[in-house]
Formats: structure tokens, sequence, C-alpha cells
């Protein structure tokens, strides 16, 4: 389903250039505004390795590959985005500063979060904390 994406902690990466590993898997699309996504995910850095072919899903650190995924969203424009553990490679001012570009860049995107951070619930209208059971 397109209006639905996922975000994993580790993030797939398809092979071949950096662009097809970012636009994942809308390979053949043009993404115009590609660059701006990047940089505002704080990968600005890579944009001169765009056309670069290279084994990507382990050239890039997992705090890279992440915000990768947070690139995709922002190309994709989902209805829902699933994020599970999506910033677990992240410190808390680069979590919250992709959050919060997700808020602004897509205000009409459902976000549902699973992560251990309480820093993620500022950027949720409702929160579910699942305690620990004993089986």
């Amino acid at each position: 389903l397109q209006d639905i994406l996922f975000l994993p902690q580790r993030p797939y990466t398809a092979q071949g250039s950096l662009r097809d590993a970012i636009c994942y898997p809308d390979i053949d699309k043009q993404h115009p505004e590609l660059i701006d996504a990047m940089n505002t995910c704080r990968l600005g850095y890579l944009v001169d390795k765009l056309d670069k072919t290279d084994d990507w899903q382990h050239k890039l650190s997992p705090g890279e590959l992440q915000r990768v995924a947070f690139v995709r969203a922002l190309l994709s424009q989902p209805k829902v985005i699933l994020l599970d553990e999506a910033t677990a490679a992240l410190d808390e001012p680069t979590e919250a500063m992709l959050y919060r570009a997700l808020k602004q860049k897509l205000p009409d995107s459902i976000i549902i979060s699973i992560g251990h951070r309480s820093t993620l619930n500022e950027f949720h209208d409702i929160c579910l904390d699942v305690g620990h059971v004993e089986c």
C-alpha cells in the first residue's frame, strides 16, 4: 500500500546508486525534492554521492540509514507512517528534529511510533505505555 510507510530500526537499502538506495522503492520516479529532503534530514553532505554505486546498506552507519528512511517518508508523503524504533541509533536532538520535520512537512499524515524513549511522547497526541508483563 503506497499510503502506508513502515520505517524499521534498520531500514533496507537497495543495491545500486545512493539515489536508488534513498528513493527505494520508487527508484524510477523523479524526485525533484530529494536534495531538500536530504538537507532536512542532515544528509546534505552525501548529495555529491547520489549517483555513486556502492554497498550503501553496509557503507552507511545505522544513524545514516535511519535518516535515509526519514528522507523516504518526506519523498513518498504517505498517509500513515509506522515507526518501529526508527530513531534508536540517533541522539535525542536529531530524533526531535526529524519528528518535527515530519510533522511540519507532512501535517496530514498519521504518525505511529514504537519506541523506548519518553522523548517521543511530545510528538504524539496519544501515548500507550505497555509495561513489563510476567508470563
